[in-house]
């Protein structure tokens, strides 16, 4: 992250990302809790779900931005959560890797689960992605479209504006889906965040050939993996 803005109110000083971040996991919970209630879902198990998926998405976003980057802070500042450093691939492997324990050690259908996570997910990563916006966390490479935003002088893609323009359609159509109780949501939404993340890819800077690879690597294994959920579902086959 570049800098740390942040902004006063009643006299005291808050962070803006890590404000938008508490935000964001706060509206996912409540959408969450209402999703679940009208699909009559047990709180106990929503509760679970949502404490693994939160732990999981803050450790594995933070480790996976530690491993890409192990020179960049010290091992004390990965424990400084609110700060951002976050690798987004990294959460959604963790956190789906505790939920998917989780759900198989209960005996629940995953695929519904994971269908209503989508719109939670989806809301949570908006509100992180605006606190990245308005911090300039992620800069583009040097552009001369008119929409460019200037940084250190130069015209730049705003991805982060990008993101936040993909993550408005992707709530969008998992809305529309979730409405017509579609079974391949999950897999169609992630279709749609491969797709765009991968598009994305091609404007972004990356600190590292590494990491501009692993990310690429990430979201075309995200792209496979929804496409053969996408099959499997069409042709009946449950999760």
């Amino acid at each position: 992250m570049i800098t740390h803005p942040t902004f006063s109110l009643f006299s005291l000083k808050f962070q803006t990302w890590g404000s938008l971040f508490a935000l964001g996991a706060t509206v996912a919970f409540f959408i969450l809790i209402y999703l679940a209630n009208l699909k009559k879902k047990n709180p106990d198990l929503i509760y679970n779900i949502f404490f693994l998926g939160f732990l999981g998405g803050i450790i594995g976003a933070r480790a996976f931005y530690f491993l890409a980057h192990p020179h960049s802070f010290s091992f004390v500042d990965f424990f400084y959560f609110w700060q951002g450093r976050y690798v987004l691939f990294g959460g959604i492997i963790f956190s789906l890797l505790l939920i998917l324990i989780y759900l198989i050690y209960k005996k629940q259908k995953i695929l519904e689960y994971l269908n209503l996570l989508i719109i939670p997910v989806l809301s949570a990563i908006f509100f992180i992605r605006l606190g990245s916006f308005l911090v300039l966390d992620n800069i583009g490479k040097i552009t001369t479209m008119p929409w460019a935003i200037q940084f250190l002088g130069q015209k730049r893609h705003p991805i982060d504006a990008y993101y936040l323009i993909l993550d408005a359609f992707l709530i969008g159509l998992s809305i529309y889906l979730f409405k017509k109780d579609n079974p391949r949501l999950f897999f169609i939404i992630l279709f749609g965040l491969a797709i765009g993340r991968i598009i994305i890819h091609f404007f972004t800077t990356f600190v590292s050939t590494w990491d501009a690879n692993l990310n690429l690597m990430f979201w075309s294994l995200g792209l496979i993996v929804s496409l053969s959920g996408i099959y499997f579902q069409k042709n009946k086959k449950n999760i």
